[in-house]
């Protein structure tokens, strides 16, 4: 057993049995809560014996131990923590309350909780050789998680929502040049060690894994995890072994090329940083195509030497897994690759494509998002596509692979690669879509566009054209107003009503407010709650936004008297959402102030959600340059979250005096900050685009603002 997996705890807690095989009782399941809370761990106790039974069938390979506890931290600097047997959380990430917290919420508790079973195997059972291979711990656990949710929960479509929310964060992380490979060549210090619990290290190993399991086939997949498994239990592992039997099982299963292998395959995604950026060129007479590859980034001027680590290395090449299908094939199930586009000593070799259909058809790369690139089509096919898109058989395109078109062509726009004439035309067929993965990928790009847009004199014009464009969703999924029977997604309800009520749209606004003084006037607003559970993210922060101090100070008061993990962090999320200056410098002050009653471990989320928010943005900005020295008292050695608050600013910083003075002020505290330098730089990168999108793409954005999406 590692040692970092010992953990003991003394409390006086109480506890909720279960088991995770009701008939033979054969691993005992223990949750374990402060007893005013034992109620809200009746969801973890019964959803984590299911998951164990399904983790168990899906490696082939019993969980070794008699006993699982499951303990709620009430202050825990990580969300959780996998010690073998008595696996660790935060009160918010496994406790449920069935009359306050939202489906959300339960999703979430959900989705951590077999996160961390699966490292009982992942991580436990076979251990990394060393740190440099962290992500073969995570990267699995976080990409079976989704497995296990999909297995447990098909209706929440975790699977796919999961992947492609994992995708497209690794599409933006990995096109910055301040960015790093998976596997980290040498950890030699804690601090180095700390630093690689990042979005490289979680999701990028997703991803990738999620694609070995697409190109070997799944009968390989477990097939070769099986193998991995048995062969290094209670021992460490690097990850050409895990690689080598994954391969013996696609070999014997013919599901892979005999010329390739995994390791050769995995090698360009773990050694190698950045993403490709796969370039299609249709020959239309001769049916055919060139597809070739390349690194994407999000712009092509260098970084100031100052601020790299090290120069620019050469050009990478990736062996990328080809799947493509056509209008008239539309087949979007087969996700194993059609061909493979291959590096030779180190060279590209440009793949030919054959036999495609006649100039009217569309070509569609990547079914399914099965591998992380970003595809450039020439410009004749993005025109197909669009037609399609805004055809009435638009959903005859996977919904996966709709959000990466929508999220390509405006990537690809910000970035100067593709036209916003063209990436408009296309985000215009969303007025007729009525999926949630599309939307989150639409928003997401368009949410960095609305942070700049608020700070310019054409911001009313663009919340014009979104809320033009929000309209038919938001009636759609019945607005503000609470599904009786739930028929709608909770995901995507929430997501367009927070725009839409951020954006003041009326009846979103109006409806909001309408429940939350309902609530308000109630003489026992902590025993009874009218505002849907559903809804309350929205609600809570129209409020706070539009309200007063007796507003402000009703949700405090709610916040000291709760005792529902889930209620006390939304409400504390909630009250950063305020436009007014005193409250926000009073929030930060009660945030970081030794004894406050906000727990430390939800200090950097706050302060987050304060710098996102546009009038709050500059007054965090003041308060973490004028008190840096409390600060550094307030996080002791915790250096990473110290440094996560600078990177929040940079992240979110739009003009040229913001970011000067943001750079010098990191210079000046590089010492301190050492160990986590890369995420700063990669931070003050992101400012630079958002100052170079400003001043060379604005013009041309808002010029076809109106032309594509107005019918």
């Amino acid at each position: 057993m590692s040692t970092y997996l010992v953990a003991f705890s003394i409390n006086d807690f109480a506890g909720y049995a279960s088991y995770n095989d009701p008939y033979e009782r054969q691993v005992k399941f223990i949750t374990w809560a402060q007893s005013s809370a034992i109620e809200q761990c009746k969801y973890a106790a019964e959803i984590g014996p299911r998951l164990m039974a399904y983790y168990e069938q899906l490696f082939g390979i019993s969980y070794p131990l008699p006993k699982m506890d499951q303990l709620a931290v009430p202050d825990f600097s990580a969300g959780a923590m996998e010690n073998w047997g008595l696996i660790t959380y935060r009160e918010a990430s496994l406790l449920y309350a069935e009359e306050a917290s939202s489906l959300l919420d339960k999703q979430r508790v959900t989705n951590i909780i077999a996160h961390e079973l699966a490292h009982q195997w992942f991580g436990n059972l076979v251990t990394m050789e060393w740190w440099n291979d962290l992500w073969l711990n995570e990267g699995f656990a976080t990409y079976v998680a989704t497995l296990g949710m999909n297995a447990l929960c098909s209706n929440w479509h975790a699977y796919e929502e999961e992947s492609v929310e994992n995708v497209l964060a690794i599409l933006y992380t990995d096109s910055f040049c301040n960015t790093r490979p998976i596997h980290q060549p040498s950890v030699r210090r804690g601090s180095q060690i700390a630093e690689l619990f990042d979005v490289i290290t979680y999701r990028k190993g997703a991803v990738i894994i999620r694609m070995m399991h697409f190109f070997i086939g799944d009968k390989a997949f477990k097939r070769g995890l099986n193998y991995y498994l048995q062969k290094h239990s209670y021992i460490n592992a690097k990850q050409q072994d895990l690689w080598l039997q994954l391969t013996e099982a696609a070999h014997l299963l013919k599901t892979m090329p005999h010329d390739l292998d995994v390791q050769i395959v995995m090698d360009t995604w773990t050694f190698q940083p950045g993403i490709p950026l796969i370039s299609v060129q249709r020959h239309y007479f001769t049916k055919s195509a060139t597809i070739t590859q390349s690194r994407y980034r999000m712009y092509d001027e260098v970084e100031p030497p100052q601020m790299n680590e090290s120069p620019l290395q050469s050009e990478p090449c990736w062996f990328v897994p080809i799947s493509y299908t056509t209008d008239s094939q539309s087949n979007f199930v087969s996700t194993e690759p059609r061909a493979w586009l291959r590096c030779q000593g180190g060279e590209v070799l440009p793949l030919e494509l054959q036999d495609l259909p006649y100039a009217q058809e569309w070509l569609i790369l990547n079914v399914q998002l099965a591998t992380p690139y970003r595809i450039n089509y020439d410009t004749g096919n993005w025109e197909l596509i669009i037609k399609g898109l805004q055809s009435g058989v638009f959903k005859r395109i996977h919904v996966m692979n709709r959000a990466q078109l929508l999220d390509d062509s405006l990537s690809l726009a910000w970035s100067g690669h593709l036209s916003y004439a063209l990436a408009l035309k296309l985000l215009g067929y969303l007025k007729h879509e009525h999926e949630f993965i599309p939307w989150r990928a639409a928003l997401n790009q368009l949410s960095a566009i609305e942070r700049i847009m608020r700070q310019t004199s054409e911001f009313e014009e663009f919340q014009h054209f979104m809320n033009h464009l929000l309209d038919p969703i938001y009636n759609y999924l019945g607005g503000i107003h609470e599904d009786a029977d739930n028929r709608h997604h909770v995901a995507h309800k929430t997501l367009i009503n927070r725009w839409a009520c951020r954006l003041n749209q009326a009846d979103c606004v109006k409806g909001a407010l309408k429940y939350y003084h309902r609530w308000f006037i109630l003489n026992n607003p902590d025993e009874s709650n009218p505002v849907p559970q559903n809804l309350r993210t929205v609600i809570y922060c129209t409020a706070v936004q539009h309200g007063d101090a007796d507003d402000w100070n009703f949700f405090w008061r709610r916040y000291t008297n709760s005792s529902v993990a889930s209620e006390k962090r939304l409400i504390l999320l909630s009250l950063s959402c305020s436009r007014k200056v005193d409250q926000i410098e009073h929030y930060l002050k009660v945030i970081f102030r030794e004894k406050s009653l906000i727990r430390k471990q939800d200090a950097s989320q706050i302060f987050e959600a304060i710098v996102r928010n546009d009038i709050g943005f500059h007054i965090a900005k003041d308060f973490v340059m004028h008190k840096f020295e409390k600060l550094k008292q307030f996080y002791e050695s915790n250096r990473r979250e110290l440094a996560a608050l600078l990177v929040k600013i940079a992240q979110n910083i739009n003009c040229q005096r913001d970011y000067q003075q943001m750079r010098t002020f990191i210079e000046t505290q590089k010492q301190l900050l050492e160990s986590s330098m890369l995420i700063l730089r990669r931070a003050l990168e992101q400012a630079q685009l958002n100052l170079r999108w400003r001043q060379k793409r604005i013009s041309e954005f808002s010029s076809n603002l109106y032309m594509h999406c107005y019918d």
